[in-house]
C-alpha cells in the first residue's frame, strides 16, 4: 500500500530542465524548484557552477547541437517533461564602438545559440509529449537598450522574436511558450548604468514598491505558468512597476 502511494506521488510529481545555473538567477530557479518538490534537470556546461542540494547536473552545453541530440536521447529515456526554463544571463558592459567584435559575437552566442537550439530540439521534444511550457527569461531590454550593453539587448530582442516565432509555429495542444521581460535585479544596476541614458541613476526611486526584483520572485511567476497552454504566446513584464515611471519618484 505504501509503495503504492509512493509510486503514484512520483508519478505526479513535475520534472522541469533549466539551461543556465552559471548566473544567480539559475540557481535561484534550480534551488526554489528543488525545494518546491520538483524533479530538477539543470545543464552543468560550466564546471564551476555551484552544486545544489536536489539538482540533478547534465553534462549538455545548450550551445552546441550535438550536445542537444544526446540531450533529448535522455530526455526521451526518462519520460514525461514539464517545463524547460531558458535562463541564460549575462550582462557586461560594452563600448560597441571600441570593443573587440569576437567579445560581443561571444556574449551573443551565448545568449542567442542557447535559446535557438534548446527551442529547436526541446521543442520538438514537447510537441511530440503532447504538453511541455517553454519558458524564457528574457528582459525588457529586448526593445528597450540598456545605454552600457548592446549586445544584451541585442540578445534579448532576438529571444523576444524567436519567442513569438516558436509559439506560433511550434505550439501544439497541450503547449506554450511564454516570454518574462525582467527588470533589474540588485546585481544588475551597475553593470547596466551608462552615460547614455540616466535609467540606471536613481532605480529604487522609480519603482513604486522602491524595491527591486528579487530572483525569487521570478522563480514564484515561473511556477505559477507551468502547464497552461493558453499562455500560449504571453509576454509578462516581470519589473515591479520600472518601466511605467521615468521620473524619480518624491
Amino acid at each position: 500500500w505504501n509503495a503504492a502511494i509512493m509510486e503514484k506521488q512520483e508519478k505526479l510529481k513535475m520534472r522541469i530542465l533549466i539551461s543556465n545555473i552559471e548566473n544567480e538567477l539559475g540557481r535561484k530557479l534550480a534551488a526554489d524548484f528543488a525545494g518546491w518538490g520538483f524533479d530538477v534537470y539543470a545543464l552543468a556546461c560550466n564546471k564551476a557552477a555551484e552544486k545544489l542540494s536536489g539538482v540533478a547536473y547534465l553534462p549538455y552545453d545548450p550551445s552546441k547541437e550535438t550536445d542537444m541530440e544526446e540531450l533529448i536521447g535522455f530526455m526521451a529515456a526518462v519520460g514525461n517533461w514539464d517545463a524547460l526554463v531558458v535562463s541564460p544571463r549575462r550582462i557586461q558592459a560594452m563600448n560597441i564602438l571600441l570593443e573587440d567584435e569576437r567579445r560581443f559575437q561571444a556574449l551573443f552566442d551565448h545568449h542567442v545559440k542557447t535559446a535557438f537550439l534548446l527551442t529547436k530540439y526541446v521543442g520538438r521534444y514537447f510537441a511530440k509529449q503532447g504538453r511541455g511550457s517553454v519558458i524564457y527569461i528574457g528582459s525588457f531590454h529586448d526593445e528597450k537598450p540598456t545605454g552600457a550593453s548592446l549586445p544584451f539587448s541585442c540578445s534579448m530582442g532576438a529571444i523576444k522574436m524567436l519567442h513569438r516565432e516558436a509559439a506560433i509555429q511550434m505550439a501544439g495542444r497541450g503547449n506554450a511558450y511564454i516570454l518574462l521581460e525582467v527588470g533589474p535585479m540588485e546585481q544588475d544596476v551597475e553593470k547596466m548604468r551608462g552615460t547614455i541614458s540616466p535609467l540606471y541613476d536613481h532605480t529604487k526611486d522609480c519603482i513604486p514598491r522602491r524595491e527591486l526584483i528579487r530572483e525569487g520572485e521570478i522563480s514564484q511567476t515561473v511556477k505559477k505558468l507551468i502547464g497552461d497552454s493558453s499562455l500560449n504566446g504571453s509576454e509578462i513584464r516581470v519589473d515591479a512597476g520600472f518601466l511605467l515611471h521615468y521620473e524619480v519618484r518624491k
